[in-house]
């Protein structure tokens, strides 16, 4: 154990402060795989998660990289099945938490069904989803174009990539990828009138996940 470990399981914030300035590797993690920052989390030390936060890398295991996210990734791990199962459970669990608008704890369990299923393009889709809630719109945007990747010529997959742009402001990247989408399903590019009847990008600019929702149809 490092003293760092041992300071965050105790929650000494100034231990940690001190620890730092002397020089403290905040990535290395206890035996069991958790880092400094996990282990405050878990002691419910908001403060320390707060000074490690600056210093530790980023971990793909964690949904929302955030403080909040932090804690509230270890809140749903420390409760997490102990079971195995095949991912449709987390899918499932997140379908709904998505529903209720608890973005935080759908994005953890559709990372979870992610590691089951790294290879369902939809779950980067309804991730996508979440991430745009949130406001996240480069994360949005990464999980969209995987979607869009693993589903090339899936007219549905060019909707999360058009949201995702809206909210990034992204304007003419937006249009490609959702008249991309019109194309595929229409089997044309709609041009003139067409387009200005739809003013795709006017309603997207203010109602994205709209845009977004319409792609995850069957």
């Amino acid at each position: 154990m490092t003293p760092l470990i041992a300071a965050a399981n105790a929650g000494s914030t100034d231990c940690i402060k001190c620890l730092l300035k002397a020089g403290a590797d905040a990535n290395i993690p206890y035996h069991n795989g958790k880092m400094p920052i996990e282990i405050a989390a878990v002691r419910g030390a908001q403060e320390c998660v707060e000074v490690l936060f600056p210093v530790t890398t980023p971990l793909a295991r964690v949904a929302e990289w955030s403080t909040a996210g932090i804690i509230q990734h270890v809140k749903l791990t420390s409760s997490k099945p102990q079971v195995e199962n095949d991912g449709s459970d987390f899918e499932a669990e997140a379908d709904g938490a998505c529903h209720k608008s608890d973005y935080a704890h759908a994005l953890y369990l559709y990372t979870m069904a992610m590691e089951n299923n790294p290879n369902d393009s939809t779950l980067y889709a309804k991730r996508s989803l979440c991430f745009l809630q949130t406001g996240a719109e480069d994360k949005a945007l990464d999980d969209a174009n995987s979607y869009k990747d693993m589903q090339p010529d899936f007219s549905k997959s060019c909707y999360p990539q058009g949201a995702a742009l809206i909210l990034a402001k992204e304007y003419g990247r937006a249009t490609e990828a959702l008249m991309s989408g019109l194309k595929l399903d229409f089997g044309r590019k709609p041009t003139g009138k067409g387009i200005q009847e739809l003013n795709i990008i006017d309603v997207g600019s203010k109602f994205p996940t709209c845009i977004f929702s319409f792609g995850l149809e069957n």
